[in-house]
């Protein structure tokens, strides 16, 4: 994933970083399945909290990156006017 973000395929670097952070999210959710498959979510109830939670963020994290990238670019642009 790595290889293919140092080539930066897209204009825009931020571009670049929310396809990577899409690849990681990706890759952290077929991992989690993975973990799932072998039973190895098998622990406390608490744990299982845990995992859940893990889950929900790195799945919202794809879509939160661009909008918080989009924020911060407005603002930095209103601080140098």
């Amino acid at each position: 994933m790595r290889v293919y973000a140092n080539y930066s395929p897209f204009i825009q670097r931020y571009h670049d970083l929310t396809a990577e952070f899409s690849q990681w999210s990706l890759f952290f959710v077929l991992f989690a399945a993975l973990l799932i498959r072998v039973n190895m979510d098998d622990e406390s109830l608490q744990d299982k909290k845990y995992f859940d939670f893990m889950l929900v963020v790195v799945n919202l994290a794809p879509f939160l990156l661009p909008v918080i990238q989009q924020i911060l670019r407005t603002q930095t642009a209103k601080d140098l006017k």
